[in-house]
């Protein structure tokens, strides 16, 4: 083993410094773990977040979170940030009203005749509570996530998975040709 690295001393730094860059490239694009492949961390699990609304007023603000044609909705004071107590409301999403239940103080449980399509809907609540009573407005866009997704096919996708190897690979052997080139020429010199 002394003697491949003795070997070395000969060749200028000039050479062994991309010849190290190679090594790091391919390296590193060696210790990424491909599919199949565990390093004991568990990745992430996957969320999709479900639509919201805001309807707001000057004093109070409802926020609901849409999943089908549940909804929960929070009512609060925008000024304190406290759930309203004892109140009742009253919702329209897209001039229809909906059916409410209030599950405890500032939130409620709203149950709509269809899901909402895609596209902007007005919302618009009352909200009543002692001897204030208030509207509040906004809209919610929802979008159609599937519709504007484009699916890569298996071929890219495979393409993508081993893209970073490829380009380790190719800039590896770049170097490496440069290199040799180089120990050519001058080996070429030195013996003419």
């Amino acid at each position: 083993m002394k003697k491949s690295f003795q070997n070395l001393k000969h060749v200028p730094n000039r050479y062994l410094t991309p010849l190290f860059v190679a090594a790091l490239l391919l390296t590193n694009q060696m210790a990424m773990a491909g599919e199949g492949h565990d390093h004991g961390e568990k990745p992430a699990a996957q969320t999709t977040s479900l639509p919201r609304f805001v309807a707001s007023s000057d004093q109070y603000e409802l926020v609901g979170v849409i999943d089908g044609k549940k909804v929960i909705a929070y009512l609060d004071n925008s000024v304190s940030n406290e759930p309203v107590k004892n109140a009742k409301l009253s919702l329209e999403l897209g001039g229809k009203p909906a059916d409410i239940k209030s599950t405890g103080d500032g939130v409620f449980e709203i149950t709509l005749i269809e899901p909402l399509k895609p596209g902007v809907t007005a919302v618009s609540a009352t909200m009543s509570a002692g001897t204030v009573t208030d509207l509040l407005a906004g809209e919610i866009d929802i979008h159609d996530g599937h519709a504007n997704e484009a699916k890569p096919s298996g071929v890219f996708q495979t393409m993508m998975h081993y893209a970073p190897w490829l380009a380790g690979a190719l800039a590896a052997l770049v170097l490496l040709g440069v290199i040799l080139k180089r120990l050519a020429a001058k080996h070429k010199t030195r013996f003419s």
